[in-house]
């Protein structure tokens, strides 16, 4: 690889890499390349191919990376390609790139979904809901707890010590 590192937005749509030879060949040369990292393969970016190939004579090939966006707050990721089995020529220095994937998706922020809620006694259940203003990839846990004039286990039943909104959706 021309570089050993780079940092992108998922957003950004692709990212073109470059390999090069040292020198050119007189024959051809191809090398796979193989995918690791935190980034997920189909969700995170997609690879058009994992063999690149460099025509007799010719010392650079491209290798495209298609970013993949989500809508969904989470950790930056990172994605290491590494170069190997060549044929026709042997391996350099620079065998790896990490892309650095920066999450572009907006903090969630947390309210109720009503406002106000007023109910009497006898009433029943009376049921509050909490809402993110949009998802986030891991799931997020919400302390809860009670205070007022009302007595729990007395006039309401106690609140469990947390509530979980799951990855993914905006609402519990």
């Amino acid at each position: 690889f021309l570089s050993t590192g780079t940092t992108v937005s998922e957003g950004q749509g692709s990212v073109l890499l470059q390999v090069a030879l040292s020198a050119p060949s007189g024959r051809a040369v191809t090398v796979e390349v193989a995918a690791s990292g935190s980034a997920e393969l189909g969700s995170d970016y997609t690879l058009a191919q994992t063999i690149l190939e460099f025509p007799a004579g010719s010392v650079v090939a491209e290798l495209v990376v298609d970013l993949l966006d989500d809508p969904f707050d989470e950790a930056d990721e990172d994605l290491v390609l590494t170069l190997g089995n060549p044929a026709n020529a042997g391996l350099g220095t620079a065998q790896s790139i990490t892309l650095t994937l920066t999450d572009d998706d907006p903090t969630p922020k947390l309210s109720f979904v009503q406002s106000a809620l007023q109910v009497s006694e006898g009433d029943g259940t009376a049921t509050l809901g909490l809402q993110l203003s949009s998802p986030s990839a891991s799931d997020i846990t919400v302390p809860i707890s009670a205070t007022g004039s009302l007595t729990a286990d007395q006039d309401f039943v106690a609140l469990p010590g947390a509530l979980v909104i799951p990855g993914g959706t905006t609402t519990a």
